[in-house]
């Protein structure tokens, strides 16, 4: 990524001047069952409370993802993940007269 062309600087300047839209825009990414109604409490502290009715919907979430990775240690994977470039398939294409 170019640093003159990154938009870093921009999109971080307005998270803090709007967080309350910055986030509330960044919650729309989220397929909620129910959309927030505040997305920010700013009275909960120094770095506040983010969702604040919704983290019960968050939670689970972690809960299921270490599961699935705690899956691996079960269950890994059975064979090396496949590679393939150019000069290898023109070798294999080579040998078998192709």
């Amino acid at each position: 990524m170019d640093a003159r062309t990154s938009r870093y600087h921009e999109v971080y300047a307005r998270s803090l001047r709007d967080p309350q839209g910055f986030w509330g825009e960044a919650a729309q990414a989220i397929d909620w069952i129910e959309q927030p109604k505040r997305v920010f409490d700013p009275s909960a502290g120094v770095y506040g409370r983010w969702f604040v009715e919704h983290m019960y919907m968050i939670a689970p979430a972690g809960a299921y993802v270490g599961n699935w990775l705690q899956s691996f240690k079960e269950f890994p994977p059975r064979q090396k993940p496949g590679s393939f470039n150019l000069s290898d398939a023109m070798e294999k294409l080579s040998e078998s007269g192709g």
